[in-house]
């Protein structure tokens, strides 16, 4: 069997089959090969909407929020262009607006497949400690202000692009969530980092997410494009049209692809995170450490195969050397930097498991977080030799395994 990571690694496992508890490889169906056709058949075709040609006119300024994580973005971004140029909207009068997220994993330029005529396409990255980007919307039920990029408020329309995740995903809060929280301000990102919203029943997440949508809703913003990842940062599918629809049938298909019944827990997990540097991210490695920890065995060991080599933010960095867990992670939910989620994730993972990690991290600081730096992939195969039973995840930031024991 052959795990990939990374954009074009690869690790081969030789596991006896009395052994492999589950192979979670790619999800079945067929992979999008042309971005561009797909986009314009389902523009045109939109669900529960009019053709987006017919929601555009020449002077319009269009915004498209591009979500972080969306596979091939470049390669959406250039579908989209393409389209609204057709439908005679001026190059000058379009913005992609990203993360700094994206920035900070070394992500490519969203308009680098932009043929020559795009040249005048504008590219703005979201600071949301910035007021002078923000805008004021409304306010919450409780009296809190709402603010989002100035770019989406003063766009006649707006084109929110998000990647679907499975049920349930840390940090996923649907159709809108492309929008809000994710081009809001620094004090509602970090209120959208509590780690009680990552766990499954929590009245908070409910209520997090009808916030969600009715932000949605006041940014009158009907119209939405999802896209459902496939193995290997390809694409299965993409849904655009009514947000509602959008929503409905795409995490259906997404929940159908990405979600995994296996036997019962494994002494040990190897998780892959495949992908360009987009996909090699912090927040992936929680996403890949949470899908682990529902079917490792207490006491068992997690393998990340990735090839992270960003910096950690300021809560993983109050992992190192932590003798006092439990206090470290209270501070971590109290304080909720940017990668608060990830860093929970990865503390819980340390109170229950032996971490190993391959990564194009500092091996010193990979050791000071108490996980063990893998240097060779060959080292995961000869660990992967001597369990007893083993769960395959690859595409881990994607999938969600269940053990039908429990």
């Amino acid at each position: 069997m052959i795990l990939r990571y990374g954009l074009n690694s690869s690790l081969a496992l030789d596991l006896d089959s009395d052994r492999l508890v589950a192979d979670c490889h790619s999800p079945a169906g067929s992979r999008v090969t042309d971005i561009g056709q797909a986009l314009a058949g389902v523009l045109d075709e939109p669900l529960g909407y009019p053709p987006l040609a017919q929601a555009v006119v020449p002077q319009d300024r269009v915004t498209v929020a591009l979500e972080p994580g969306v596979p091939q973005a470049a390669e959406i971004v250039a579908g989209i262009v393409d389209y609204l140029f057709r439908a005679g909207v001026q190059a000058s009068d379009i913005t992609i607006l990203r993360t700094q997220n994206d920035v900070e994993a070394g992500a490519a330029d969203p308009r680098c497949r932009l043929n020559g005529n795009a040249d005048g396409v504008q590219l703005a990255t979201h600071q949301p400690d910035d007021r002078s980007q923000l805008m004021y919307l409304a306010a919450t039920r409780k009296g809190r202000p709402i603010y989002l990029n100035r770019t989406l408020c003063d766009a006649d329309v707006v084109v929110p692009v998000g990647c679907l995740r499975a049920d349930p995903a840390i940090a996923y809060h649907g159709v809108y969530g492309g929008l809000y929280p994710t081009f809001s301000d620094t004090k509602t990102l970090a209120r959208f980092r509590n780690p009680h919203l990552v766990e499954p029943g929590n009245d908070l997440i409910a209520r997090a997410q009808h916030e969600v949508d009715i932000v949605g809703w006041l940014s009158g913003t009907p119209f939405a494009i999802q896209v459902l990842p496939g193995g290997d940062d390809s694409v299965l599918a993409v849904f655009a049209g009514d947000a509602a629809a959008v929503d409905e049938q795409g995490r259906e298909r997404c929940n159908a692809a990405w979600n995994y019944s296996v036997p019962h827990r494994a002494d040990l997990v190897i998780c892959g995170i495949s992908g360009d540097a987009a996909q090699q991210t912090w927040d992936n490695l929680g996403r890949a450490v949470a899908a682990a920890l529902r079917v490792v065995s207490d006491g068992g060991a997690i393998v990340l195969c990735t090839d992270l080599g960003t910096p950690p933010g300021p809560a993983v960095q109050r992992l190192v050397d932590a003798d006092d867990l439990p206090t470290v992670l209270d501070h971590i939910f109290k304080t909720r930097d940017s990668d608060a989620l990830a860093a929970t994730e990865l503390g819980m993972a340390l109170d229950r498991a032996r971490l190993y990690l391959l990564s194009r991290l500092d091996r010193t600081f990979v050791e000071d977080l108490r996980i063990a730096p893998v240097d060779e992939a060959e080292d995961i195969a000869r660990l992967a030799g001597r369990s007893e039973s083993c769960i395959v995840l690859a595409n881990a930031q994607y999938a969600v395994a269940t053990p039908l024991s429990e």
